[in-house]
């Protein structure tokens, strides 16, 4: 039995589907399948004839309980398999017509302690025999994929162990000093000033490393009052440091002005000992250069109003895609999306995410009240 997306639409009506509906017996292939409304009019179209054999098709009666359908018997094997064995209230939710004790009940005493299996067993269809393994001696390193390949760049990252890919803490943080370099001839201020990048850069390094050892250790876990007094005095402390400290995308647009980069360090110097800075004049200085977004995965799904704004706005496009997707879902919630939201829901630069944010009200992405 085809599944509802993969069923054709009525074709006296073309109305989508819903149970119960007529099948026909002669009809086919590809199987015929009629609305009840067409079928008590008598429509007849494309062979079909209003005195061939048919069935009915539906799932609105009882096959293992009496108190579930077969409809809601497919629900919940369908919210187990998507919210996992144990996850009760999310199951009910999704089955929607059963509380979460019914459903765990029903599952439990039907398809766990039962004797014996509550499913027929279906003849199984011939399977094609898969192709040969390539054998490969111990010493030999396995097949893998051709260098600077597309499948090569999709299977980066995979982890065979787990069958998933990893996704770090702050994932792109080493896109942000790859361009980094140090020379000979670089004046003492461009020098501090790549340091202090890099210094950025381990700082980050090790913020990412000491969330994996938080749910690695059940000792830095919270388990106690006193801890959660703890957690709230460190997380202000973090706050305060994260408003003295510049994000590393504001600073790599420094690196390349003098003027620009002395001012940012004088800067960084009253917050440090404690002081106001004051506000500088205003110095003209050059904006960072459009990103070369060309290498970067993803970038052949882009549109080409899409590949001018990330190259532009420096942001690469798994990033982008990630974000749209952020944004786009929290604006078909509640029919509307403000800028202060856009800015709440992504971690980014402020400037970044208003140029993103113009970008996507302007191509209709977004709806603004």
């Amino acid at each position: 039995m085809a599944s509802p997306d993969d069923r054709p639409p009525c074709p006296g009506c073309s109305s989508y589907l819903i149970e119960p509906f007529i099948r026909c017996d002669v009809c086919g292939p590809p199987l015929f399948y009629l609305c009840l409304q067409c079928f008590s009019r008598g429509w007849e179209g494309d062979g079909h004839e209003n005195n061939h054999a048919y069935e009915i098709i539906t799932n609105d009666f009882s096959v293992l309980d009496h108190r579930w359908t077969a409809k809601e018997e497919l629900a919940l094997l369908e919210a187990v398999g998507d919210c996992g064995l144990g996850n009760w209230i999310d199951v009910s939710n999704q089955v929607q017509t059963k509380s979460k004790w019914e459903c765990e009940h029903h599952y439990l005493n039907t398809y766990i302690m039962y004797p014996k299996s509550p499913l027929p067993v279906l003849p199984i269809p011939d399977i094609p025999q898969p192709s040969k393994p390539i054998l490969c001696k111990i010493s030999e390193d396995p097949p893998r994929p051709a260098k600077d390949s597309q499948r090569a760049t999709d299977m980066a990252g995979y982890i065979a162990a787990r069958g998933d890919f990893t996704e770090e803490y702050d994932n792109y943080v080493e896109w942000d000093v790859k361009d980094v370099y140090f020379a000979d001839d670089d004046e003492r201020l461009l020098t501090a000033l790549k340091m202090s990048v890099v210094q950025i850069f381990y700082s980050r390094l090790r913020e990412r490393h000491k969330r994996k050892r938080i749910f690695t250790n059940p000792i830095f876990s919270i388990t106690h009052f006193i801890g959660t007094r703890l957690y709230e005095k460190l997380k202000m402390r973090r706050e305060e440091q994260r408003y003295k400290c510049n994000m590393l995308t504001d600073v790599l647009g420094y690196v390349e002005d003098q003027n620009a980069c002395q001012q940012w360090l004088q800067k960084q110097a009253l917050l440090d000992s404690g002081q106001m800075f004051t506000v500088f004049p205003s110095i003209s200085r050059k904006s960072a250069p459009p990103l070369d977004v060309k290498s970067f995965p993803g970038y052949d799904k882009l549109t080409e109003a899409e590949k001018e704004m990330c190259a532009h706005v420096r942001i690469i496009p798994e990033a982008y895609f990630e974000y749209k997707k952020i944004l786009v879902s929290e604006c078909n919630k509640q029919g509307f999306l403000r800028l202060k939201q856009a800015r709440n829901l992504i971690k980014i630069d402020v400037n970044k995410t208003r140029k993103l944010f113009d970008f996507m009200v302007q191509q209709g992405m977004l709806n603004i009240k």
